[in-house]
């Protein structure tokens, strides 16, 4: 298997490109969108593959590389951070939670995982024990910054998303049809 060639790129795209392509072909074949396609979820796995192949060849994999000898399997937080750069949150967080060192890079990490998802306590929780740990680090409290504009801007409600908002159209419609008949039938 061509790794470039499932992505869809030459072998000398950019960084860029390849993961621009890479985030194409995931939006379109993500388990998410297509939860009982099992050819998608096939798909989906050799896209990831391929990506991370791309990934090793490219900082170890070959003769040629200035990072020759360096442990291009991505270990600890590394990899993690890597996952998060590609916008694979749902990855990098499984990642993580193996991970057993929680330091406040690894609890930022998380914070970053679950802010992306919309689950906004979550990346709180997570962001304050990065703080707590190292209360002056840029990254971290710009992070802070960043999801409190994001609270903020959904009203602080929960993240039950289409399903919530499906869930309350049904539930008042339930209790409008409840109501009409209550007062019609007596």
């Amino acid at each position: 298997m061509d790794p470039y060639q499932v992505l869809g790129v030459s072998s000398d795209a950019s960084d860029e490109t390849i993961a621009k392509a890479y985030k194409k072909l995931a939006k379109q074949y993500h388990p998410d969108i297509h939860p009982d396609d099992e050819r998608a979820s096939q798909k989906m796995s050799k896209i990831n593959q391929a990506y991370d192949r791309i990934k090793e060849m490219r900082t170890g994999g070959s003769a040629s590389s200035p990072y020759r000898g360096y442990d291009h399997a991505f270990q600890g937080l590394d990899r993690a951070e890597t996952l998060v750069r590609a916008g694979r949150f749902f990855e990098a967080l499984h990642y993580l939670r193996n991970i057993n060192d929680k330091t406040a890079r690894w609890h930022f990490l998380v914070s970053v995982c679950y802010g992306h998802l919309g689950q906004f306590e979550q990346a709180n929780v997570h962001i304050e024990a990065a703080l707590s740990e190292e209360p002056d680090h840029p990254e971290y409290n710009q992070w802070k910054a960043t999801l409190a504009q994001g609270y903020q801007s959904r009203g602080n409600r929960s993240g039950l998303g289409l399903f919530g908002l499906l869930f309350k159209i049904f539930f008042y419609y339930m209790l409008f049809r409840f109501i009409v008949s209550f007062l019609f039938t007596s």
